[in-house]
């Protein structure tokens, strides 16, 4: 009988936990959570989109030169940084949204709802990576398609000087069409998108190692308390029946 009534109380639990995690949201709810949510990731793709213009604009000033080899070194070491920034801010946005997610789970383990928490904002997703990635890519693509409709003066001049990095590698090669000059999103949105993944995996170690050391350390505590409070008679009693003197008692 006790077992059943323990079986029908953890299953009350189970379906009080899954009803907790499926949260339903009026719809002026899913509205701000949709908001808060393109608001994070607009905030996670700040940092990428201005580095990304200022190597755009340093590949411009030595790309102006004729000498084909200085075109070359400009464009192969601005785009080596440029890639080298997007693995860097990838991996810690991939981190940061990791951590968010461990801090807010444990928060609604204690049983807080504030909205935040609900809507999951920030949390770790694989997909925001490359979301993150593609809207630092919005502004080059908008103008690319309307370059590939017509030549534009000031569309040209923001794709020089804000789009170098996706414009001057093909521009040393020479010949491409248009069209094909949009394929070059797929760099910064392939790489932010595969270091956030590799940013959670990293830091998800990190952390599993750094609880592994205080779970050893607890343990160690504990061993040492109960070391130190061993409680050892000084008397032994003797099964035998023999006294001290060793005589067999009556």
């Amino acid at each position: 009988m006790k077992n059943d009534c323990k079986g029908g109380q953890a299953e009350a639990d189970e379906k009080t936990e899954a009803a907790e995690e499926k949260v339903k949201f009026t719809p002026r709810g899913k509205f701000y959570q949709i908001l808060y949510e393109i608001a994070d990731l607009l905030k996670g793709a700040a940092f990428p989109f201005i580095v990304m213009c200022v190597f755009s604009t340093t590949i411009i000033l030595f790309y102006g030169f004729d000498d084909l080899a200085v075109q070359l070194i400009a464009v192969i070491f601005g785009e080596g940084l440029l890639i080298a920034s997007f693995v860097m801010f990838g991996k810690q946005n991939g981190a940061a949204a990791y951590r968010k997610s461990r801090l807010n789970e444990a928060k609604r383990k204690l049983g807080k709802r504030d909205m935040p928490l609900l809507y999951r904002t920030g949390e770790y997703s694989p997909w925001k990576g490359f979301v993150i990635g593609f809207i630092t890519a919005v502004p080059f693509l908008i103008l690319q398609i309307i370059k590939c409709f017509g030549d534009y003066t000031f569309v040209n001049f923001m794709l020089e000087y804000a789009c170098g990095w996706a414009i001057s590698p093909l521009e040393v090669i020479g010949g491409i069409p248009q069209p094909y000059y949009l394929l070059m999103i797929i760099f910064p949105v392939g790489i932010h998108g595969a270091f956030y993944i590799f940013g959670r995996y990293s830091e998800k170690k990190r952390q599993d190692a750094i609880q592994r050391v205080e779970d050893d350390k607890r343990k160690g505590k504990k061993k040492h308390y109960y070391e130190e409070n061993d409680y050892t008679p000084d008397v032994a009693v003797d099964m035998s029946g023999k006294g001290k003197g060793g005589k067999k008692r009556r």
